[in-house]
């Protein structure tokens, strides 16, 4: 995949190498051409409150030559990174991370975000649902660890100076992963409390109908995500399963997005698709 963009940031010759350096990680870990062919890609910083970071897949995308790609962020604070090598404010934080400070994790999670969308691109983005958001969060957590080492050995480079991290890619995805812990109601608004000492597994099995209820962007629901991705990292990671069945997955719905390409969030996977080694919680 190539980045040929990177609007909205200022300094759009730096970010366009460093959104690149995400974009090959990715291709990485999900190898193959994308079910909606290999196109130009046009990442945008879009600095509105209500900013969601998603693939854009209006009727105009589904036979166009380019994947447009919009991440929430602010210029401005770009251009303190760019050119200054810090970051004064943390404005693509996914809330108020307990223990990180706001000026740590600027390029985690501008890694984090653009590889999420990256990963919809690969599993085809005219479609989403639990499952896939589960593995776009997944290849995103994966994608920090790649990162960690890539960036060691090859910072990216700025015009004032070069990349250090104040802090590595372990702890900001344990943040990550201790921020959806603490969203994730444990009272009777959530279902009935389960013994203390239960396992990742029987927890996500627990909490899974209750998820199924609210829409993908709850942030309850978002928080199930990152915890179910954070154990099928591990699952991938000790089984050494396969990612290139990963490609085109999201596709194969009823109606298929080869059959209706408008975006739907609605639509199970077919289970004929669905990889074997997944639990049944996650399916």
């Amino acid at each position: 995949m190539q980045v040929t963009q990177a609007n909205s940031f200022d300094g759009n010759g730096e970010a366009l190498v460093i959104v690149n350096q995400i974009a090959a990680v990715v291709d990485e870990i999900l190898p193959g051409e994308p079910p909606f062919g290999d196109r130009e890609i046009h990442v945008t910083l879009d600095d509105r409150k209500r900013a969601v970071p998603h693939v854009r897949w209006e009727k105009q995308d589904h036979a166009a030559d380019v994947y447009r790609i919009t991440l929430k962020g602010k210029a401005d604070a770009w251009y303190q990174v760019i050119y200054e090598g810090f970051c004064r404010t943390l404005p693509l934080a996914p809330g108020n991370l307990r223990g990180v400070r706001k000026e740590s994790h600027q390029w985690q999670e501008l890694a984090f975000q653009l590889s999420h969308e990256l990963t919809h691109v690969k599993l085809g983005p005219a479609r989403s649902n639990l499952p896939l958001e589960v593995l776009a969060t997944s290849v995103s957590l994966e994608t920090l660890h790649r990162l960690e080492s890539v960036w060691k050995k090859q910072p990216p480079r700025m015009s004032q100076g070069t990349y250090r991290a104040k802090r590595s890619f372990r702890e900001f995805h344990n943040a990550l992963v201790d921020h959806a812990n603490e969203t994730l109601p444990r009272g009777d608004d959530f279902g009935p409390s389960l013994p203390a000492g239960a396992d990742k597994e029987t927890l996500l099995k627990h909490w899974r109908r209750h998820v199924d209820a609210l829409p993908l962007w709850d942030l309850r629901s978002r928080a199930w995500q990152m915890l179910a991705a954070d154990w099928l990292l591990d699952e991938w990671r000790a089984a050494q399963r396969q990612r290139e069945e990963l490609i085109g997955l999201a596709v194969h719905t009823f109606p298929s997005a080869w059959d209706d390409r408008t975006y739907r969030d609605d639509l199970p996977l077919v289970s004929d698709v669905v990889p074997l080694w997944w639990p049944q919680w996650m399916r």
